[in-house]
């Protein structure tokens, strides 16, 4: 899918967005774990989640007019901070396993809520 594409799918639902962003995130934490990964990259990856994070809880501020839409989407939101709150302290502790878990779980839960479709990360 292209960048503009999935612009115009997030606009159209948010949690399409959303479970992009988580989906970046985990192949960030599946290249960490290919090797070992440094304090440099524990950091940096720390400050990504970090941005996920503040992405996830602007979500509050989103206009969706779709009450119903509005109402899921506001639902998953503190669930997902949560689970992203949890992976933020795996990565500080060196465990990309659990943490790689965590944002599995906020992915899941997203598209749960969402009502849509999505594949695999491949």
């Amino acid at each position: 899918m292209k960048l503009v594409e999935l612009f115009e799918h997030s606009s159209v639902n948010p949690f399409v967005g959303l479970v992009s962003a988580v989906d970046l995130k985990i192949k960030m934490i599946e290249a960490a774990g290919a090797g070992k990964p440094s304090s440099i990259f524990k950091s940096s990856l720390t400050g990504e989640l970090n941005n996920l994070l503040k992405f996830i809880t602007s979500g509050y501020k989103w206009t969706i007019p779709e009450p119903k839409l509005r109402s899921s989407f506001h639902r998953a939101i503190p669930s997902a901070v949560k689970q992203v709150e949890a992976t933020i302290k795996d990565v500080e502790h060196g465990d990309l396993g659990a943490a790689k878990h965590e944002l599995m779980s906020a992915r899941k839960l997203l598209i749960k809520n969402s009502g849509l479709t999505f594949g695999d990360i491949e």
